[in-house]
């Protein structure tokens, strides 16, 4: 199929039609759980009222932890960033001097056997964050109307015409009627078994050795098990595009590229270099902006690909 139109879908996309779709927003969904009244609380082990409470401690814990030890300055405008600035030296000091006030162990904690386990189950909240996010992305208001300046774009396009879609909803499907096959959901999506893909874009913080050798925190495990956390919170987007490979492939013969709602982020600028390298020479590229940070955002990317054609647009 030689694709001659590309539609990148970005989260304001979503914004745009009134989805609450916004990290800000998943953060007022975690804090959620100041909502379970004590009334609801004595029905605890009761079936229908058992998977709210739970999922309300979860939510608590998950929050918690992310607050804990993670900077508050970009926390909920860039989640997904923000996973990489875990503060792993906060942890160790937190539990370092539980360990010392301890009397019945030992006061290094170089030697001592329980202080990994102790890492580990700190560090256990990751698992809440994909079943959280996920239960929240499921739980969006996504019956929402077409945009006129959205059905206009997608009418002039050069057919045959494929969408990358960054979103996790369905709204191409649900309110525009995109055929399914016609998508690439390159993070997944909220109705289909595959996980959610989200996470930071530092690979150096599982790959490189981080911590200080005097402190001899390297001949533990709790170093592995910290190091699981930076690898198991990352983003591996040159992975994803090589299993997507095909579908990058086939953009040789495309001639615009529409990029409506994109933060383009740093994050995802892999996938905008794959496009690049594997579009027409002279592709158009098309990229909706809504106030200044985004043109700035957008110039940066149109220097980084060398692009010379190119418009922007606001929708």
């Amino acid at each position: 199929m030689k694709i001659q139109s590309l539609i990148i879908i970005g989260n304001g996309f979503d914004l745009a039609h009134g989805i609450q779709s916004n990290y800000s927003d998943f953060h007022k969904y975690l804090t959620e759980y100041e909502k379970i009244s004590r009334t609801q609380s004595e029905f605890f082990f009761k079936a229908k009222n058992k998977k709210i409470l739970e999922d309300s401690v979860r939510k608590y814990l998950l929050l918690n932890k992310l607050e804990t030890y993670i900077p508050s300055k970009n926390l909920w405008s860039s989640f997904e960033t923000s996973l990489g600035c875990f503060d792993y030296e906060k942890l160790k000091k937190h539990y370092f001097d539980y360990i010392k006030n301890d009397k019945v162990i030992p006061e290094t904690y170089e030697t001592n056997d329980k202080f990994p386990s102790i890492i580990q189950k700190e560090l256990n909240f990751t698992d809440d964050i994909q079943y959280l996010f996920q239960n929240w992305i499921s739980g969006l208001n996504t019956n929402v109307c077409t945009l006129p300046s959205i059905l206009k774009i997608f009418r002039e396009c050069i057919l045959p015409v494929r969408f990358l879609n960054f979103n996790y909803t369905n709204i191409l499907e649900q309110v525009y009627c995109i055929p399914r096959r016609n998508i690439l959901y390159i993070h997944g999506k909220v109705d289909e078994s595959r996980k959610l893909i989200l996470g930071h874009h530092d690979d150096s913080l599982w790959k490189e050795e981080k911590f200080k050798p005097e402190e001899k925190f390297q001949e533990t495990k709790a170093d592995q098990i910290i190091r699981n956390y930076f690898k198991k919170t990352y983003k591996n987007t040159e992975k994803l595009i090589i299993q997507n490979k095909k579908f990058f492939l086939e953009l040789k013969d495309c001639k615009r590229v529409y990029i409506l709602g994109h933060s383009l982020s740093e994050i995802d600028f892999n996938y905008f270099l794959e496009i690049r390298r594997n579009s027409k020479s002279d592709c158009e590229w098309i990229i909706s902006c809504k106030s200044n940070s985004d043109l700035e955002r957008a110039e940066r990317l149109i220097k980084h690909l060398d692009i010379d054609n190119y418009y922007i647009i606001r929708i």
